[in-house]
This record gives structure tokens, sequence and C-alpha cells, in this order.
């Protein structure tokens, strides 16, 4: 009967090891999911960005005169004159 106990308590030791290297195994899986997701919503928003830059190019390839030479909100442009 002492075997008995003895092999009941390694089997149910065993099988613990067993469960608890599954659910690290399903995070790791979980995380990695995660991660490959939040990459894809990042190539999304750029190829977005990316067609929206072709779309502005491409207008003012085809109507240059549209682009206003002062709004208002003009900047130095860089390596340019110092204003002061």
């Amino acid at each position: 009967m002492g075997w008995l106990v003895v092999l009941k308590a390694l089997t149910a030791l065993i099988a613990e090891i067993a469960a608890t290297v599954r659910t690290r195994r399903l995070l790791a899986a979980g995380r990695a999911e995660a991660a490959a997701d939040s990459l894809k919503e990042a190539i999304h928003a750029l190829e977005r960005a990316r067609a929206a830059e072709r779309d502005v190019r491409a207008g003012l390839d085809a109507e240059p005169g549209r682009l206003r030479d002062d709004d208002g909100f003009k900047r130095d442009e860089p390596g340019g004159a110092d204003p002061a």
C-alpha cells in the first residue's frame, strides 16, 4: 500500500508540473499574439499614412498653384538665414 501512495503522489506532482508548463506556454503564446496584433495595427497605420502622403503629393503635382506661399505659420527653412 505504501508504494501506491508514493506512485499516486508522484503522478499528482507530474500532472501539476505539466499543468504549470502548459500555462506558461499559453501565456507566452498570448503575449506573442498580442505583440503580433500590435505590429499589424502599426503596419496598417503606416500604410494609411503613406497613402495619405501619396494623395497629398499627387494633388500638389496636379495643381501646384493650390500650395499657399504664406499660411501664417511659416517657419524658417533648415540651414537658412537666422532671422535675428
